[in-house]
């Protein structure tokens, strides 16, 4: 093959893909196998000092947080991340001494919550090495060469960028065309966070919304994720004591007022009532309920189906009579509308819970 240019990036996760097939085929089995485990002891299983990392999501969104913070908590070393979208995630990560290098897509920005001051003083530094760059449809296409089982995968990203130059991907001639074409080599994460939206025991997942580089990377890497919704009681243990402990010791370090951090409760749904109290006394502003508000809007035509089953069998007969019309009980205006009584009632719930109403 003719080379025509190389970038300067170093080259990480790159494998032999027959070595790496060779690992799933002993280490990744074929039976129906529970996996569930806590985030902390899938920590301390798969996630090992140096290790390359890829987060699942895009930005903020959908970000296993869950898994970053159990990896600062337990102290894990010099990690490499691919920084495909990493801005909270990698800013965390870096400002906690626990990654050490990254390979950078889109990283350190972060505009809508301003940029990632943590991280970009790690590397102005020296703390923190950037081993190279690449476009995000270059990452994703990485990651792509990795699920198929090739060792690169061409295309015609970043040709004549300087991007290109500070990456690891290679210019090769075209032997039909004779046309230069990048050759974008396989990612192999040594494991990739994702936050799911449901999934069942044995790992089967389902997203809601865009999967940005999840797909791949769920075909890649060894891989953990955690999942959002209710759990049942035990599984989760929320701990607000964490934000007054994280509030007492900011203020402390940087002599200011108290509580001068703002939290956002992810997650809480089925959380405890004084539990969310704790939380909001102690700096959370904002709680997502949306898992709680899709159930309370199902719950509302669920009741009504229920008490109205005779009536919705049919557009004629019902209890009252064999000739009965029954339009006014599956018009959608009325069921639908039963949805949004108990969507609001919870609502209401939430604001008193949350100390939310009246406070406009």
């Amino acid at each position: 093959m003719d080379i025509l240019e190389e970038g300067l990036g170093q080259l990480v996760g790159w494998h032999d893909p027959d070595e790496n097939r060779q690992w799933i085929l002993e280490n990744k089995p074929r039976q129906l196998v529970d996996k569930r485990m806590t985030v902390a002891e899938a920590v301390q299983r798969y996630v090992h000092d140096g290790d390359l990392l890829a987060s699942g999501g895009f930005g903020h969104v959908r970000i296993a947080m869950t898994a970053i913070y159990e990896i600062i908590r337990q102290g894990k070393l010099h990690l490499i991340i691919a920084g495909k979208t990493g801005v909270q995630d990698s800013d965390l990560l870096i400002a906690s001494g626990c990654v050490d290098r990254i390979e950078v897509a889109y990283a350190f920005g972060h505009e809508l919550r301003g940029l990632s001051p943590a991280s970009r003083r790690k590397v102005e530094g020296g703390e923190c090495q950037v081993l190279g760059e690449i476009s995000n449809a270059g990452y994703q296409w990485r990651f792509l060469a990795a699920m198929m089982g090739v060792p690169f995968l061409p295309a015609r990203t970043m040709l004549g960028t300087d991007t290109l130059k500070h990456s690891s991907a290679k210019v090769a001639r075209d032997p039909w065309s004779g046309k230069p074409v990048c050759l974008l080599p396989a990612c192999y994460p040594d494991v990739a966070l994702i936050h799911v939206s449901r999934c069942d025991p044995y790992g089967n997942a389902q997203v809601d919304g865009t999967m940005i580089e999840d797909f791949e990377l769920a075909r890649n890497a060894q891989l953990f994720g955690n999942v959002h919704g209710v759990y049942k009681p035990g599984n989760v243990e929320l701990k607000p004591v964490i934000l007054k402990n994280s509030q007492e010791y900011i203020s402390k370090k940087f002599k200011t007022a108290p509580n001068p951090v703002n939290f956002v409760f992810h997650g809480g749904s089925g959380s405890e009532k004084h539990l969310i109290k704790e939380a909001i006394k102690y700096g959370a502003i904002k709680m997502n309920i949306d898992t709680d508000m899709q159930w309370a809007f199902w719950d509302g035509i669920n009741k009504y189906s229920k008490d109205k089953y005779g009536y919705l069998q049919g557009q004629i007969g019902n209890p009252e009579g064999e000739d009965k019309p029954n339009k006014k009980y599956y018009d959608p205006r009325v069921w639908l509308r039963k949805g949004e009584e108990t969507f609001i009632a919870r609502l209401r719930e939430a604001f008193e819970d949350l100390n939310a109403l009246n406070r406009c």
